[in-house]
């Protein structure tokens, strides 16, 4: 109990509760915990603490180039393979699940390639800016291609 007054004096002495009376105790905690949160994600995105594997499967993840060349060839391979797609309806269901995989997959990646830009210059900003202009386009097919799976299913 004793520590939990004592964080009570923390927060009220801190900044942001100038104007606020610290009376409950688990309000005063989850702001805390809340503001606490922030400032640790805030730090790590500042000083690029990024992990460097993933959550789900532990594989290494990406590097921008890397990502930025994986995203090119989902790009090439979305405009090279969907034309070869059937006409049978098993056919149009798997290439629109095809189409909305690899539009996801781009824009995970060019969200990768910019967090981790190891250097943000003007050159580098130049080189991955036709990809963030692409990301409109790719929302947009995903948009596209769920009205025609939802078309489809119905």
């Amino acid at each position: 109990m004793s520590e939990i007054k004592y964080l009570l004096f923390i927060i009220s002495e801190s900044p942001f509760f100038i104007n606020y009376n610290v009376h409950d105790e688990s309000l005063c905690i989850a702001f805390w915990i809340k503001t606490s949160a922030y400032l640790v994600v805030n730090n790590m995105i500042n000083k690029k603490q990024l992990p460097e594997y993933s959550l789900f499967f532990g594989f290494k993840i990406l590097n921008s180039s890397y990502s930025i060349l994986a995203a090119c060839f989902f790009i090439f391979c979305e405009f090279f393979v969907t034309p070869f797609f059937g006409l049978d309806r098993n056919d149009q269901v798997a290439g629109l699940f095809f189409i909305l995989l690899i539009n996801i997959s781009i824009i995970i990646l060019i969200v990768n390639a910019f967090i981790r830009i190891p250097n943000i210059a003007a050159s580098s900003i130049l080189l991955y800016l036709p990809f963030l202009i692409y990301i409109p386009f790719s929302i947009n097919r995903i948009f596209i291609t769920f009205s025609k799976l939802l078309f489809l299913f119905t």
